[in-house]
């Protein structure tokens, strides 16, 4: 039997996760904590960890996952959340469309199979309006499963033009990146629709996330998501979408848990200046123990002035 050589989360991974899911809780408002959220478990449980640290109680967050060790692996580390050792659409059909939010981080391609259970699982367990974040190894699919490519590659060159801002922002080679990154994204998107159409549902993308996980390979693994809101035989309509590149380092991490800390120390919430350390641990799903170690490092000026800001919320 081979080594496992999986070296855990990429540190890009991490801040994409927590900053997907903390526009997901600005956008549900009150709902994020009253309602069920939708995940696939993985051998990390990270969505889990974002969830419970931003305040979800663990009976709303219900996970599945194909893999055994997955699931037992979630069950020990997050008692109370409820963990399926099953097929997520079946899991989906179980909850009869109870979710208010549903992430599917695959580890694989777009593709019309990967895409099609997409729209299933969104189409049996989505709520109207469900915010959804799809993530696919990005930068292989392959164009000949989309039929309007130049259609859509037109639409997305419109976009462009009647965007100046991004436009004056971005050289020109990082504006090719852009628009080869986008230009993958809107292409799920559109397929999405397409495939969604004899299915009665689709997804509204409002912001594309794209990072590069180093952990699995030399240059790393691209990785494009998709954040957006589930809808139900609703008009397609085009707008502009915001575009995130992640490139995050261990010291990102390390600062963004420190600032945590730190705003969680100052809250009024008494429980939140407690367990500070505890929850800035689950929002990057880090050992308590490392945050604690960072934290008390940085009060000793071992890592100099990171341009932390005082007070406010989570940022």
């Amino acid at each position: 039997m081979s080594a496992d050589k999986y070296k855990g989360e990429s540190p890009a991974k991490k801040m994409v996760r927590l900053n997907s899911w903390l526009k997901t809780s600005k956008e549900l408002g009150k709902k994020f904590y009253t309602e069920k959220h939708l995940v696939l478990a993985s051998r990390e449980g990270g969505d889990i960890s974002v969830l419970l640290g931003l305040g979800v109680d663990p009976s709303n967050i219900i996970a599945v996952d194909l893999v055994k060790f997955a699931v037992d692996s979630a069950k020990e580390k997050f008692p109370g959340v409820v963990v399926y050792h099953n097929n997520i659409t079946e899991v989906a059909k179980k909850y009869a469309n109870q979710f208010a939010s549903i992430n599917l981080d695959w580890c694989g391609h777009a593709s019309k199979e990967l895409l099609s259970t997409t729209l299933d699982v969104l189409r049996f367990g989505a709520q109207p309006n469900a915010i959804c974040y799809l993530a696919f190894l990005s930068g292989r699919e392959k164009p000949k499963l989309y039929a309007k490519i130049q259609e859509e590659k037109t639409w997305f060159d419109n976009v462009i033009d009647g965007c100046p801002h991004k436009k004056q922002a971005l050289n020109k080679k990082d504006r090719q990146k852009f628009t080869n990154v986008n230009s993958r994204l809107i292409l799920v998107a559109f397929a999405l629709k397409d495939l969604g159409l004899n299915k009665g549902v689709w997804v509204d993308p409002d912001a594309f996330f794209y990072y590069c996980s180093k952990t699995s390979k030399k240059n790393g693994l691209p990785f494009a998501v998709l954040h957006g809101k589930v809808r139900f035989n609703r008009l397609w309509s085009p707008k502009i979408i915001d575009t995130y590149f992640v490139e995050s380092s261990e010291t990102d991490v390390r600062k963004r848990a420190i600032q945590m800390h730190a705003e969680m120390k100052a809250s009024e919430s008494p429980r939140l200046r407690k367990h500070a350390a505890h929850f800035a641990a689950k929002l990057l799903n880090i050992p308590k123990s490392r945050v604690v170690s960072w934290a008390s490092h940085y009060s000793r000026g071992t890592y100099g002035d990171l341009g932390l800001r005082a007070g406010g919320g989570i940022g």
